[in-house]
């Protein structure tokens, strides 16, 4: 997610119509609240259609986390209304040749679909539809809960990573909802009702909690018509505030060893609690935090992967992750597997000679120039890839940062300095709350 997160557009915004360097950005609010933003890509006669709802696993109630309300909910959406028989979405959009998925996040559950431009009211028709629509039979709800069920063994409960991952969040996070998978517990789906779900849906599932982003070959004066028939005469829901904080006491510092019959080769992870955009008292901060994850670990050009993986063959790979964009707290990350038959401390230990360098200061000018150029250099992706611009300006809003943002977002980047990036790292690898995992092979040392 932190390449597509990290790829943005320059926009110079205005309340209405704007036009950016790379493409032209269109945006309206409906009169119930919903808002439209239109990426106008004349290339082909295709539409993509996002729509992002703001809400996600955060904000489920205790005991009802993960697969039990959000992930279930994004499931019912493709079970059937009055209007349309369950599956039956898909198959309408698969037949004018289009493509949808669907996906549950922490912060927000996004559904979209291409289509053909002639087929884009169609589509909006259905979704419209299903925004308020939606049916919740026991006949219906059961044999779905089942599916998710499967789903969450499938996905989690053979996957070492995924298992290793979820006690690092459980540990890291404490009290806070981020410590909660997404996907869910055992308990919670066993406890799980067709009338949690449905008043999850009847809450949250509202044009005043709902982004459209409309990505193709269309403009928004052709789409706000479209928009104010299909979404303009939904009803509202009341909806409360979304306010989390990081819950830790102190700082944390802790190592967890798991071992699965399954690894083949170690994994070392450590993730730290990092400022987001809604949380820095000092946002510049969360810019060169952005800047520095890239800088050491954004790919086989970057500082750590050049020096351990290319040069001194230590490690096979090395990356680190960040994204400034979340509804509370965000995470920093690194992540390396060391060469075949390398000790694991000797590996770490070298990290650790890296991480040291970074915070004296020990890189280039140029170093910084060049992770810059690649931060942006995405930029074109973006303006051949509807999809791509859509999910991603999506995303951002539905988090929570506005469109002033999102415009000055290259020019911070642009603006860091090696001073703001030291200090960033600091604030990072001297300051935060850290856990660290290493995956091991089951006949390695090794615990859960």
């Amino acid at each position: 997610m932190l390449r597509k997160l990290l790829i943005f557009v320059c926009f110079i915004t205005f309340p209405y119509r704007a036009h950016g360097e790379v493409f032209n950005f269109e945006n309206f609010t409906l009169k119930n609240g919903m808002e439209v933003v239109v990426i106008p890509n004349h290339r082909a006669p295709i539409v993509s259609h996002y729509i992002f709802y703001k809400v996600g696993a955060i904000d489920e109630q205790s005991g009802k986390t993960g697969l039990a309300q959000a992930h279930m909910t994004e499931h019912m959406m493709f079970k059937g209304t009055n209007k349309v028989k369950p599956e039956e979405y898909g198959k309408i959009v698969a037949d004018v040749g289009g493509a949808n998925n669907a996906s549950t996040s922490y912060d927000r559950t996004e559904y979209h679909a291409t289509v053909p431009l002639k087929s884009l009211e169609a589509l909006m028709a259905l979704e419209a539809d299903r925004m308020r629509g939606l049916k919740f039979d026991d006949k219906i709800f059961e044999p779905e809960h089942k599916v998710v069920t499967e789903e969450k063994y499938m996905r989690t409960d053979n996957n070492p990573s995924t298992i290793l991952g979820d006690k690092i969040s459980s540990l890291l996070w404490g009290e806070h909802p981020y410590a909660r998978p997404v996907i869910g517990t055992g308990t919670d789906l066993e406890n799980l009702t067709a009338k949690d779900v449905r008043d999850f849906y009847h809450k949250y599932y509202a044009p005043n909690n709902a982004i459209l982003v409309v990505a193709g070959d269309i403009t928004a004066d052709e789409l706000k018509p479209l928009a104010e028939k299909y979404y303009g005469n939904i009803k509202t829901s009341a909806l409360d505030k979304r306010s989390f904080t990081n819950s830790q006491n102190g700082k944390l510092s802790a190592e967890i060893k798991y071992a699965h019959p399954l690894v083949r080769q170690p994994v070392y992870i450590t993730r730290y609690i990092a400022p987001s955009i809604n949380t820095a008292t000092d946002k510049e901060n969360v810019y060169a935090l952005a800047l520095l994850a890239e800088m050491i670990g954004g790919g086989s050009t970057s500082i750590f992967y050049q020096n351990l993986v290319v040069q001194r063959h230590i490690l096979t790979s090395f990356s680190a992750y960040y994204s400034p964009f979340s509804l509370s707290y965000s995470t920093f990350a690194t992540s390396f597997i060391p060469q075949d038959g390398a000790d694991i401390k000797q590996a770490h230990k070298a990290i650790m000679k890296e991480i040291k360098d970074i915070l004296n200061g020990a890189f280039s000018d140029k170093e910084i120039k060049d992770a810059k150029s690649r931060m942006l250099s995405g930029l074109i992706y973006l303006n051949d890839s509807p999809q791509g611009a859509a999910s991603v300006v999506g995303e951002m809003l539905s988090d929570g940062v506005s469109l002033s943002e999102i415009n000055s977002y290259p020019d911070k980047i642009k603006a860091i300095s090696k001073d703001e990036l030291i200090k960033a790292a600091k604030l990072i690898f001297n300051q935060a709350s850290k856990v660290s995992g290493l995956l091991l092979p089951y006949n390695k040392e090794g615990e859960e």
